[in-house]
């Protein structure tokens, strides 16, 4: 059973924030949700791959084939700003079933461009 389907692109647009943007980590793993709701995985060949499903098992599953060191590794979450809620519940119960300890969501400052 595949965890990911063919590679794609993902437009999101991330929520505003008043701090500072985010720092980039290296070897860090980057989900992104979109207005749908559906899961982007950034793997280690710097491309991103859409999840098949929207399940949380299937997250977890992809995450675990991804995650290294979770507790050492930086997991970032790039929610659209129309995602639904109930999407990026399931990532942080994902992220913690698999093990991150560094978790944080990306924005954007209001005065920064897309």
């Amino acid at each position: 059973c595949s965890t990911f389907s063919r590679q794609s692109e993902v437009k999101i647009n991330l929520p505003e924030a008043d701090s500072e943007a985010a720092t980039d980590y290296p070897n860090s793993v980057i989900l992104s949700i979109d207005a749908d709701g559906n899961y982007y995985l950034q793997g280690s060949d710097g491309l991103t791959h859409e999840l098949v499903n929207k399940k949380v098992d299937t997250l977890v599953h992809a995450l675990r084939k991804i995650a290294g060191n979770p507790e050492q590794t930086p997991f970032i979450i790039n929610a659209d700003g129309n995602s639904p809620h109930q999407a990026v519940i399931n990532a942080m119960q994902a992220s913690n079933l698999v093990g991150f300890n560094h978790i944080s969501f990306s924005t954007l400052r209001p005065d920064a461009q897309p």
